[in-house]
């Protein structure tokens, strides 16, 4: 395996709600092995410890092929306020995590 990188993803958490009061954004930070796609680990920094350890537990371990499949899960087991920004923020990390793919099979 070669060297992992690091990505982050933003998205806007919906207004009227308290989230979006106190965070406005929510960040989804994954570890991946770019040779791979391997998701080495998880990340959502705003969200308590419990609820960061469920989607960690979804996502660590999964490939970024498999986006679907992960958002799918996460839709599927994932019921509070955030979930659509969760869905967009892992949606625009798998986008930026593409665009990094392809440099490096371009090199």
């Amino acid at each position: 395996m070669g060297k992992t990188r690091i990505f982050a993803s933003h998205a806007l958490i919906r207004e009227g709600t308290d989230l979006y009061v106190i965070h406005k954004y929510i960040t989804l930070v994954l570890e991946i092995a770019l040779d791979t796609g391997d998701i080495m680990d998880c990340c959502v920094p705003m969200y308590c410890r419990l609820h960061n350890d469920f989607i960690t537990k979804i996502i660590k371990g999964r490939n970024m092929d498999d986006v679907d499949v992960v958002m799918k899960e996460l839709d599927e087991r994932v019921h509070t306020l955030s979930k659509r920004a969760l869905l967009t923020a892992f949606k625009g990390l798998y986008n930026q995590y593409s665009v990094e793919k392809n440099k490096l099979k371009m090199s």
